[in-house]
């Protein structure tokens, strides 16, 4: 019973960080520390929901973590990443998150080994974020009943170029069967 109780304090932590992070008092930047704080939280709770389904590894180099970055850019590519990849795997799934450094840029990579996506739907999902065609209005889900982008990705990507310009935003990479890569680059802005 005690352990139900500290599992219980710990999800009400990670609900608070959540929604702490996500009001974050107003501001649009944030240190990538509190993001990838964001994420863990995110991660824990679904670690919970999904027991055993997944695991995670993160990689960043701690110099990195003042910078700062637009707030909540990870959480819906992971998202993405649990429920269209991993979720619908047989076995147990990994996700690894890395930031790292390139030039002048932060390249944010979330790589899963769920059930990846055809080429069609990956050529689909490209042309949704880079022609900013419209997905179906039933289309609300991430990646929507027919491979559209969404809200949460199609948001993170274009609040990415709205705010640095085009050079910047979200890509994907994916085979059927293997897996899913997004690579989300994001200027370094200096904390």
């Amino acid at each position: 019973q005690e352990h139900g109780a500290q599992d219980i304090v710990q999800m009400v932590s990670a609900l608070t960080r959540l929604f702490r992070i996500g009001l974050s008092k107003g501001q649009e930047m944030i240190a990538l520390e509190e993001e990838l704080r964001h994420v863990e939280s995110y991660l824990y709770i679904q670690k919970i929901r999904y027991e055993d389904k997944f695991n995670y590894s993160l990689f960043v180099s701690p110099s990195l973590e003042q910078c700062r970055v637009l707030k909540v850019i990870l959480q819906p590519l992971v998202e993405n990443s649990i429920y269209h990849g991993i979720k619908e795997r047989r076995g147990t799934g990994h996700i690894r998150i890395s930031v790292e450094r390139d030039q002048n840029d932060l390249l944010f990579t979330v790589e899963d080994d769920g059930i990846g996506m055809t080429a069609e739907r990956l050529q689909r999902l490209q042309e949704e974020l880079f022609h900013k065609a419209i997905p179906k209005a039933d289309a609300v889900a991430d990646w929507g009943e027919g491979g559209h982008i969404g809200f949460g990705a199609r948001n993170v990507h274009e609040r990415i170029r709205l705010t640095f310009g085009d050079p910047y935003g979200i890509s994907y990479t994916s085979a059927w069967g293997m897996g899913t890569t997004v690579i989300l680059r994001h200027p370094i802005v200096e904390g």
